[in-house]
């Protein structure tokens, strides 16, 4: 958005604030907080995401705040990392142990590293990357957010796979720590 934005995206936020939810209007504290958080997005993936978030279930009801129209947009961590894990497990048969896979994603490639590598992931069983993928999943949410993840010792996982996030999060590029 740009500055002549600012009276529209006030207009669309104080009335789902104040005529959908019944709730008092935003100080322009609160407006310039929000501005700040959504600054980056067009204003209509703003009002695309607002109107999807109030024709969900479960949370149309309540008054949406900025990380919801985020994850709208963006894709909430979780939603992003199983995605990714099903790019990394469909490509471990089809690239097989000496294949060169390229997910374009540094964290992708920082979880794959922390699970052992690439060669370990296409040597597993079936089990094994089942708990791999609950793995990458927590790695990857963990590494966007710039944080390092503590998973159960080597000796109490299945199959003993070696855990080294502390090279995978040397791994994470400009990209990667931009996305936290």
């Amino acid at each position: 958005m740009n500055d002549s934005d600012r009276r529209r995206f006030a207009s669309i936020v104080q009335g789902y604030q104040v005529e959908l939810h019944q709730r008092p209007a935003l100080s322009k504290e609160a407006l310039t907080i929000w501005w700040e958080m959504l600054a980056r997005y067009d204003l209509a993936e703003i009002e695309s995401a607002l109107a999807k978030y109030h024709l969900t279930p479960g949370t149309g009801q309540f008054p949406p705040k900025p990380s919801d129209v985020i994850g709208i947009i963006e894709g909430y961590d979780s939603d992003l990392a199983i995605i990714q894990w099903h790019k990394v497990a469909s490509a471990v048969p089809r690239l097989g142990r000496y294949g060169q896979p390229d997910f374009g994603d540094s964290l992708t490639h920082a979880a794959i590293t922390a699970l052992g590598g690439w060669g370990r992931l296409c040597a597993m069983t079936t089990d094994q990357m089942s708990q791999a993928g609950r793995d990458f999943q927590r790695l990857y949410i963990a590494f966007k957010h710039g944080r390092r993840l503590a998973l159960p010792p080597i000796s109490s996982r299945p199959a003993g796979l070696p855990i080294q996030a502390h090279e995978a999060l040397s791994l994470l590029t400009t990209e990667g720590a931009a996305h936290a």
